[in-house]
């Protein structure tokens, strides 16, 4: 998908180590890295560490022996620890007014697929989220840059609140900058895994 792009080659600076803080652990148990993103749900919010019920997941960035100077991977590194805080306006501060923001997937079988066509519209993407399933797994894998794009591999596990029934993959998100902000957002995920999920 970057092929058409002329900038530097890619370069990946950051994995990721999975902690899970368990209900017999406390937030004060953690000791983590730079980087600390809570996405469990909780009545259709993005719970924090304040004793909400179920498995909270945590995803620790470790720095890979490597320092980044690099302004978009730190943005999409504020954008992660805004969306595990519950913070939208923290998320929504770091897009441009006319974010093209779409999940990858032809079907409308999952409710936060489709196109969200500006700054204003994307809240309703993590409310789809949100009011729909319970988020057990929020996993950042890596990221990768060029002069223009980050493309960050995750994986994540949740549970449709309608069926009981479980999805667990891995996905990818595409984030295009201009002038510092994100002009451009693509997840791309197993859309068959998620509309079985959502299957009665």
């Amino acid at each position: 998908m970057l092929a058409e792009h002329r900038g530097p080659q890619l370069r990946s600076w950051w994995l990721a180590e999975r902690m899970i803080l368990r209900h017999s652990e406390q937030c004060s148990d953690l000791h983590l890295g730079d980087f600390v993103t809570h996405s469990t749900t909780i009545d259709g919010e993005i719970s924090r560490c304040e004793n909400t019920p179920g498995e909270r997941i945590i995803s620790d960035m470790n720095q890979n022996n490597q320092t980044t100077s690099d302004p978009k991977i730190e943005a999409i590194q504020r954008l992660y620890a805004a969306y595990g805080r519950g913070d939208v306006d923290a998320v929504l501060a770091e897009l441009a007014d006319d974010v093209d923001w779409a999940a990858e997937a032809a079907s409308t079988s999952v409710p936060w697929y489709g196109t969200y066509h500006n700054k204003g519209d994307v809240p309703r993407f993590f409310k789809e989220i949100g009011s729909n399933v319970e988020v057990t797994e929020f996993t950042l894998l890596s990221l990768t840059s060029n002069d223009t794009d980050v493309i960050v591999a995750i994986h994540w596990d949740y549970t449709v609140n309608a069926t009981g029934k479980r999805a667990s993959m891995n996905m990818q998100h595409w984030w295009r900058f201009a002038d510092g902000r994100i002009v451009f957002f693509r997840g791309s995920e197993d859309t068959e895994q998620s509309a079985a999920a959502f299957s009665a």
